[in-house]
């Protein structure tokens, strides 16, 4: 997975569109979980480690995503508050 160049998503907000696909695909069939790790996040993305870190604690304490160790993702009641998000940090016509 890769973000455009020059995209306007802050890096924790990568981090919860990465979340977000990985929701999407394990919805679809095509991957055995939702589930996400820090590590997973690091090797898939173009954020940086101690960014990606920072960013799941960030996003745990605002409730967007749940689980510890090694193992997060974002819950189902939170989908529509990720989605809201996201899309409101794109520009329009983008």
């Amino acid at each position: 997975m890769f973000f455009k160049k020059g995209n306007s998503l802050k890096e924790e907000d990568k981090v919860l569109a990465y979340m977000v696909v990985k929701k999407l695909l394990k919805n679809e069939g095509a991957t055995g979980t939702s589930e996400v790790s820090g590590k997973e996040i690091k090797k898939q993305t173009s954020v940086k480690p101690g960014t990606v870190d920072f960013a799941i604690k960030k996003l745990r304490e605002e409730g967007l995503i749940a689980g510890s160790g090694a193992n997060y993702e974002i819950p189902a009641h939170e989908i529509d508050a990720v989605i809201d998000r996201l899309e409101s940090r794109v520009p329009k016509g983008a």
